[in-house]
């Protein structure tokens, strides 16, 4: 697996896939090690089909400027065909029959989605407390402002 994985951004994870250093499988193995070993604290990810961006990952993703960089997408209004929408909400749970325009762009830019995060219902409020799934775990402040404060030290 690529241990690495947590120290690139996307556009470096894209870099590396192009060279050949990494493959956009062995980016999804790592971004699904991951969300297992977070999701289960952070609830973050309410919806996974990893199955099906494995496949993806096999089967050649778009060569795109994100191309095989692993992506969750917002369960908001966003249809990812065959997919479940419930915009954080108890009485909302649609499955999308086609891609939106916003999910067949980001396809096109070669990110390669595994799953869908949490929302507040409907998107209209600023905390991810939805009534259709389990409070999303927030992080505080001070925990918050030390990641950022190391995310720009290891940019410059």
């Amino acid at each position: 697996m690529f241990k690495e994985y947590t120290q690139y951004d996307a556009i470096a994870l894209a870099a590396l896939v192009n060279s050949g250093e990494v493959s956009a499988k062995e980016l999804l193995d790592a971004a699904v090690y991951q969300a297992n070993t977070l999701n289960p604290k952070l609830n973050a990810i309410i919806h996974r089909f990893d199955d099906r961006a494995y496949h993806a990952a096999q089967a050649g993703l778009p060569s795109g400027i994100f191309n095989g960089v692993p992506y969750l997408l917002k369960d908001l209004s966003f249809g990812f065909a065959d997919e479940p929408i419930t915009m954080g909400s108890r009485s909302v749970n649609i499955i999308s029959e086609s891609d939106s325009e916003i999910v067949k762009r980001m396809k096109a830019t070669g990110v390669n989605t595994f799953g869908k995060t949490n929302t507040p219902e409907f998107g209209l409020i600023i905390t991810t407390e939805p009534k259709a799934m389990v409070r999303l775990i927030t992080l505080s402040k001070k925990v918050t402002a030390l990641a950022a404060h190391r995310a720009v030290v290891q940019h410059q």
